[in-house]
């Protein structure tokens, strides 16, 4: 594939895509994407680089995607759908995808630029068909994210992980807060330079113990804070809120769902936080259903009566959150 450039069109976004050894763009008058492949970075803007789509015409750029019911055929047919996997023929035109394909003739006619793997059994990530299928999405220059609960860790996960692939990096989700098991967890992930974020589930019951831990954070690592609730009063946190500012953590983010509890800036302290990107820029899929994200636990579109990613991406009940993402009222939950 390398200096081979190719093109086809997507109707409902009446754009051209350009697929080269450098990586992925889209362009059209009013949305444009670039994916660099050696960074993983990705660039969204309109007509110009300051304007801002309100959302992605044609898919997801992010899907967090449970594993717990990893199948090989299923996971791979499932992310040819969202990648919209198509081969070059030798005429340069382009077909779908069959199983008969050269993989260095395969490329995707999407927009995805991060994929997270929430991984709820550890035995995943020994299983053989799991590192075939992260070769897989790999082969379309993506670089898979894994999400772990702290418990499910121990001091040599991080070598099992590294054996997956280079281009592998993980989010740990803090539940526990044994400072030890912590400890021990992230030098082995720093000894063999293994990028991480940590994030951590903030409730009533563990509040102290978050202050504490982000009292002796660093800005080495970057913290996303995040809540059991998607909402929250902004009273009964403002005192975590205030320790990121007193220790100067430049590193720390906050979930979207939470972005108004919480100021943005105070003394030159930046709490980070995007706007809510669910059903705009992202997706959540668990157990072969998809919802905008992982707060609809009741509304989901079922995948396996899905051919397209638009069957699901301009299915009413999207299109409806959309909607209320984009005006920045209360979604619907």
């Amino acid at each position: 594939m390398a200096n081979r450039k190719t093109k086809d069109t997507i109707e409902v976004a009446n754009a051209v895509f350009h697929n080269t050894s450098a990586g992925r763009a889209v362009f059209s008058k009013k949305f444009n994407f670039i994916y660099d492949n050696e960074t993983g970075a990705a660039v969204t803007y309109g007509e110009t680089a300051g304007d801002t789509p309100a959302y992605d015409p044609i898919g997801p750029q992010e899907y967090v995607i449970e594993t717990e019911d990893f199948e090989f055929e299923k996971f791979k047919n499932m992310f040819n759908m969202f990648a919209v996997v198509k081969e070059i023929k030798e005429d340069g035109s382009l077909t779908n995808y069959s199983d008969s394909s050269n993989k260095d003739k395969l490329v995707s006619m999407s927009t995805i630029s991060n994929l997270i793997f929430k991984i709820t059994d550890t035995n995943t990530l020994t299983d053989k068909k799991f590192k075939e299928f992260l070769e897989y999405v790999q082969l379309f220059k993506l670089q898979p994210v894994l999400m772990i609960d702290v418990s499910l860790l121990h001091e040599q996960s991080a070598f099992t992980i590294k054996e997956l692939g280079k281009n592998i990096s993980v989010i740990i989700v803090l539940t526990d807060f044994d400072e030890k098991h912590v400890s021990e967890i992230t030098k082995s992930f720093n000894f063999l330079n293994l990028f991480y974020a940590i994030k951590v589930l903030v409730n009533n019951e563990n509040k102290n113990i978050v202050k504490e831990f982000l009292s002796n954070a660093k800005n080495d690592t970057s913290i996303v804070l995040s809540f059991v609730e998607p909402y929250v009063n902004r009273a009964e946190y403002r005192d975590i809120q205030q320790v990121c500012l007193d220790k100067n953590l430049t590193n720390v983010a906050v979930s979207s769902c939470h972005i108004s509890q919480f100021n943005k800036r105070v003394n030159n302290t930046l709490i980070l936080c995007q706007n809510c990107s669910a059903g705009t820029y992202s997706a959540y899929v668990k157990n072969g259903k998809i919802s905008p994200c992982e707060f609809f636990t009741t509304n989901f579109v079922d995948l396996s009566e899905c051919k397209t990613v638009h069957d699901f991406w301009y299915h009413d009940f999207f299109t409806s959150a959309r909607k209320s993402v984009i005006k920045r009222k209360t979604c619907k939950l």
